[in-house]
């Protein structure tokens, strides 16, 4: 069923007119969801909210964007849908200790705090954090936002070319 999900031929410039389509239909998905968590949630709980919402959502597009396309190109590594589901629940733990909420980065060493930055939870709970708590504003999460975004770049060139590679391994009946 996975397979049938990929095209077995794929014109010139698909794969952008693609993963931009994906990303759309995602981000649409994740709206309300994300409205829930980060405006209504808080509210219902009485968690500190000092961020102005117009900071919070301009953070919010490049996470959710560099979360999609890094999750598609994931995807691409699997063949069936319930691996990806159990691996997530695996890697999720270890996320949250590498993210820097759970264990604080300065008592990891150099290695794992440069590996975390391969995610987009590392950064955008960060940034999160510095936002929600502290009131900051972009500029004040700049390294965190910047990273959203390269992060967003690599993993939508990513996504294409996995993408692309499952065309080509589907027409050639590998997979």
């Amino acid at each position: 069923q996975h397979r049938q999900r990929i095209p077995i031929r794929l014109r010139r410039g698909a794969p952008i007119r693609i993963m931009v389509g994906r990303a759309l239909a995602y981000l649409l998905m994740y709206v309300p969801v994300v409205f829930i968590d980060l405006f209504v949630l808080p509210r219902v709980f009485g968690f500190p909210h000092i961020g102005s919402i117009g900071t919070l959502i301009g953070f919010l597009l490049p996470f959710l964007l560099a979360t999609i396309f890094f999750s598609i190109t994931m995807a691409g590594f699997f063949r069936e849908r319930d691996t990806i589901i159990v691996t997530c629940i695996f890697f999720s733990v270890i996320l949250l200790f590498l993210s820097g909420t759970a264990w604080p980065q300065s008592n990891m060493p150099a290695v794992w705090r440069w590996f975390s930055y391969l995610f987009p939870s590392t950064p955008a709970i960060q940034g999160f954090i510095r936002i929600n708590t502290m009131g900051a504003h972009l500029s004040e999460v700049s390294f965190e936002y910047l990273l959203l975004w390269f992060q967003t770049g690599v993993y939508f060139f990513t996504a294409c070319t996995s993408l692309r590679l499952m065309s080509w391994l589907r027409r050639k009946q590998i997979i």
